[in-house]
């Protein structure tokens, strides 16, 4: 899809930011030049660092998915059914101070960040042209770059990125010395590595000096899309150090979107089905970072205020604070302030409770769901993923026992879903390899060694996964529309990995889709054991993504795929 057209009020409120930049490039040359020399980091590498991040930083959007809209709707609701990211001036609703109104103090802080460009009369504007405000997720921390704004966050696609304006740390201070585009990044670039020069720390990250932190943006084409939050043990806890982002033109998540990155508190709740379905019908990877907890015993009286451990004890699950407790009582607040009356008005309870998501952010100490802990299979990882930890060391293991196994214990799991189409649709998706990350989560690229892009039995290839890490391939049957099917070798086992489509459930505008794994040999049963269960997580997320393109080819509206999302 095409980027969407601006309005010229966004386009005078970019330009602005550009100029302002542009003013401050020689003194941020000077300063940026020194820096490198005394860090031992060629003068001419800032180019290299300014087109990592032009072609592959991407936006991320905070959000609290569970906190009541003025409809009644959550705010994952209302993304739910209307597709688009929106911002404090439509919504009323803000994580940070909400002040979205002429006069108000948001407004007063962009008339001067963009030059009046959205208070012109003879230039009317409404409030769905202001921007909508992220951070830039530069150093892929897996609960985001700016988690005080929100539990979760949404995941831009690169492009989007050029049509953003930055802010050295929180536009509402007004600080405009360090502002920037993709094209004129530089003031921000030594903000940044003086920071890290000066006090071995960016960005919410200690013992980050400058050839760390130059190597860590100079990676961007290789981390920004494919590091999985759930990989990390614990969030960053980074609460006042980051890039803002001030995006301008609408924001689509079918067009714009990568990933939906949530917090595990609330898996397995109503807010957590949304956002599955929300996952689902954006085609977003949804992905779940370690989360956060705090035990009502462990909350300071001398971070956010005295009222703090009154506050915590008060809303607390079984002893302990999460993103989920402090929605539940915003939302009862909400329904019935009266009910929270002894401890002031309803603002000032909002407030309170806004500061005790900022100490659980802080001080978080262990993450929400540990390794050995059952939440985490599901939505932390699918079997191709679980496989990579846990796989090697388990066959290790279980070596001893393969080499004494005479019995052959195979086993197949698959799941399924009822496809509203042709059953030539479903050739149709499946015979172009290229295509397959639209519906595949774990996938990133398939490549076939003969260069073609059709399955055929025999041929081989490498299947390129999203988590960095690469499996060969080849071929075992293809028969479409009935069956495609390839395999996937191991120690002492061989998997096969198939679609299939039974013509006994076919009718002409109806058929049923599955999607599994089987596995033969002498330690299948030890994959069995690791495999079964992710597998069928992992078809569970795959297969409403199938019956999407499926459909989508069907109606005249494939859905849109961008090969390699990562180098844009």
């Amino acid at each position: 899809m095409d980027d969407p057209p601006l309005h010229p009020t966004q386009i005078r409120a970019i330009r602005h930011v550009e100029q302002l930049s542009r003013s401050k490039t020689a003194h941020a040359v000077t300063m940026l030049d020194e820096i490198f020399r005394m860090s031992n980091i060629a003068s001419d590498e800032a180019e290299t660092l300014a087109r990592s991040i032009r072609k592959h930083a991407r936006v991320a959007l905070h959000f609290h998915p569970d906190r009541p809209l003025s409809d009644g709707a959550t705010v994952a609701e209302s993304l739910l059914a209307k597709g688009r990211y929106t911002s404090q001036w439509v919504t009323g609703v803000s994580n940070g101070g909400v002040s979205a109104w002429p006069g108000g103090a948001r407004d007063e802080w962009e008339r001067r960040l963009f030059g009046g460009a959205f208070h012109d009369p003879e230039l009317p504007s409404s409030p769905h042209h202001r921007p909508k405000y992220g951070a830039l997720h530069l150093m892929g921390h897996p609960d985001g770059p700016a988690p005080r704004f929100g539990s979760c966050y949404i995941l831009l696609k690169p492009r989007v990125s050029r049509r953003c304006t930055f802010t050295w740390l929180d536009s509402h201070a007004n600080n405009l010395e360090a502002v920037g585009t993709s094209d004129s990044f530089v003031a921000i670039l030594a903000k940044l590595f003086q920071e890290s020069f000066t006090r071995d720390f960016a960005l919410g990250e200690h013992s980050m000096r400058p050839p760390k932190l130059f190597e860590r943006i100079t990676s961007l084409e290789f981390t920004s899309q494919d590091r999985d939050p759930a990989g990390a043990p614990q969030p960053m806890r980074n609460l006042d150090h980051y890039i803002e982002a001030q995006i301008h033109g609408d924001i689509d998540l079918l067009r714009d979107a990568y990933a939906l990155v949530a917090d595990p508190s609330f898996q397995s709740t109503p807010c957590g089905d949304v956002l599955e379905r929300l996952a689902s019908t954006y085609s977003l990877r949804l992905l779940y970072h370690s989360g956060y907890s705090l035990a009502v015993d462990s909350v300071p009286p001398d971070f956010r205020g005295p009222t703090m451990p009154s506050i915590a004890a008060r809303i607390a699950r079984d002893g302990v604070v999460d993103a989920r407790a402090i929605g539940d009582a915003v939302r009862d607040l909400r329904r019935d302030p009266a009910k929270w009356a002894d401890r002031g008005s309803e603002q000032e309870v909002l407030q309170e409770l806004k500061l005790m998501w900022h100490v659980v952010v802080k001080f978080e100490e262990e993450p929400l769901l540990s390794s050995d802990s059952p939440a985490t299979r599901a939505p932390r990882s699918t079997a191709k993923r679980i496989s990579i930890f846990l796989l090697y060391g388990f066959v290790a293991l279980a070596s001893i026992t393969a080499l004494l196994s005479v019995t052959d214990m195979g086993w197949n799991v698959f799941r399924e879903i009822s496809v509203n189409a042709d059953i030539k649709f479903a050739a149709t998706v499946l015979n172009d390899v290229k295509t397959w990350p639209r519906w595949d989560v774990d996938l990133k690229r398939c490549d076939l060694d003969n260069g073609a892009t059709a399955p055929a039995v025999g041929v081989s290839g490498t299947l390129h996964m999203r988590f960095n890490k690469s499996f060969p391939m080849s071929f075992v049957e293809v028969n479409l529309p009935d069956r495609v099917a390839y395999s996937t070798p191991f120690p002492g086992a061989n998997l096969i990995w198939y679609w299939q489509f039974p013509p006994a459930n076919r009718t002409a505008t109806t058929f049923t889709a599955q999607m599994g794994v089987s596995a033969t040999g002498p330690l299948s049963w030890a994959y069995g054991l690791l495999l079964k269960s992710q597998s069928l997580d992992a078809f569970d997320k795959c297969l409403p993504l199938l019956k999407k393109c499926i459909e989508g080819e069907a109606t005249g509206n494939p859905v849109p795929y961008d090969p390699e999302p990562d180098s844009k």
